[in-house]
């Protein structure tokens, strides 16, 4: 069983040093993987498009998605900003 800690200011170097580990020969898991991107101030996060649509690729090939591994993450089509917190995570208990 491997561990692997990741941190980065962007997101899409983040995920890729994550991918490229899972996908070194020989690996059949990562347990526990942690990924923190630093610096996120709003909507303003660091990608690069090039990256993300390769890692798109690879994981339509896979049968997922990024936007469906983001979703099991943070599932913000729970979340209303305007509503209080404990209602996003009644939701989310209640789909987890």
């Amino acid at each position: 069983m491997n561990s692997i800690r990741i941190e980065h200011s962007n997101l899409s170097l983040a995920w890729a040093e994550a991918f490229l580990a899972l996908m070194t020969p020989g690996c059949t898991e990562i347990t526990p993987l942690i990924v923190t991107v630093n610096g996120i101030d709003g909507d303003k996060i660091q990608e690069h498009a090039d990256i993300r649509r390769s890692l798109d690729k690879a994981l339509t090939r896979a049968g997922t998605s990024c936007h469906t591994v983001a979703n099991t993450i943070f599932p913000k089509s729970l979340w209303n900003p305007f509503r209080e917190r404990a209602l996003l995570y009644e939701r989310y208990n209640k789909h987890a």
